[in-house]
């Protein structure tokens, strides 16, 4: 969000009015993270169900769940999901099942979502209530997409 913030006043848009509302949407979004002072779990917080839920209510907000685009009526609806924690080797699928060539590599998720414990990467600095707030707001691309819920221990 705070990359969006930077960058997206000035790209290209087709329409004034589509640069007006991005512009507009993005400011609610600086906004909230102002109000939380940039902290996580405050933002995370202040975040209600409509936020989430009404892509139409704030575009911008990259926090809708994946099964919008992904599943109609609970059933997979595309050919194919690749996923960011495990990029490479979705990407090697990909191009095998649409007989392409991969492309050259030049810059790797090296990273990974999941830390060497094995748990998610950035789960063990939120707030026990951040985790659980997302995971009850994401519940049904955690069970659509084999996710693992937290453990209330984490």
């Amino acid at each position: 969000m705070q990359r969006d913030l930077r960058d997206q006043g000035l790209a290209a848009f087709p329409a004034p009015w589509i640069k007006e509302l991005v512009l507009r949407q993005l400011e609610v979004n600086r906004a909230a993270l102002a109000r939380a002072d940039c902290n996580f779990d405050r933002w995370v917080a202040g975040l209600s169900e409509a936020d989430v839920y009404d892509v139409g209510r704030n575009a911008t907000l990259p926090l809708h769940p994946v099964h919008y685009w992904t599943h109609l009526t609970g059933e997979k609806y595309v050919s194919f999901i690749g996923r960011v924690e495990i990029f490479e080797a979705d990407l090697k699928a990909f191009c095998a099942q649409v007989g392409i060539a991969e492309p050259e590599r030049i810059d790797r998720n090296v990273s990974g979502v999941l830390g060497d414990s094995g748990d998610y990467r950035y789960a063990a600095a939120m707030r026990a209530g951040t985790r659980d707030k997302i995971e009850r707001l994401f519940i049904e691309d955690f069970a659509l997409f084999g996710y693992r819920t937290w453990s209330p221990t984490m």
